[in-house]
């Protein structure tokens, strides 16, 4: 089965909004696709997941918790459906929440970090790195380098 997690999200121009909006934008924009069949159990861990990803102290066990959800049984039906493990899905999305910040050129990555729900600097570019597979900075320039060559 295919994830039902829309990853492609439209936002509105950065040049229009700071970053708490485009931050609310993300989450607002990056549930299940309608019509899809999702447990309830699922659906409510994942409004759970959004409402708090900005929050630096969000975890998998507070969230488990807060739903009322045993993990044992609850962590297959989840990648089942959502197509990732519960602690690859909060990374997921707050690294292409930043991604989406970076891409502005509008924030240090200090500041996005913060933002973003990380605990520090050095934790957010180490998670970046293991996923992007570079540091935010050079992710940046890339994308950066990209948009010039358009041009």
């Amino acid at each position: 089965m295919t994830p039902t997690v829309t990853i492609g999200v439209a936002m509105a121009q950065p040049s229009q909004i700071d970053i708490d909006d485009m931050c609310e934008d993300y989450i607002s924009h990056s549930l299940f696709r309608p019509g899809a069949n999702i447990p309830p159990d699922v659906l409510e861990f994942v409004r759970y997941i959004h409402a708090h990803l900005l929050d630096e102290n969000l975890t998998v066990d507070g969230a488990l918790n807060a739903c009322r959800l045993r993990s044992s049984s609850f962590a297959g039906r989840f990648r089942r459906y959502v197509g990732l493990g519960k602690k690859e899905y909060i990374l997921h999305h707050r690294i292409e929440l930043a991604k989406r910040l970076l891409a502005t050129g509008r924030w240090t990555v200090g500041e996005i970090s913060c933002r973003v729900g990380f605990a520090s600097i050095s934790a957010f570019s180490k998670q970046f790195r293991l996923v992007c597979g570079r540091s935010p900075s050079t992710w940046y320039l890339g994308v950066k380098s990209k948009s010039l060559d358009k041009d």
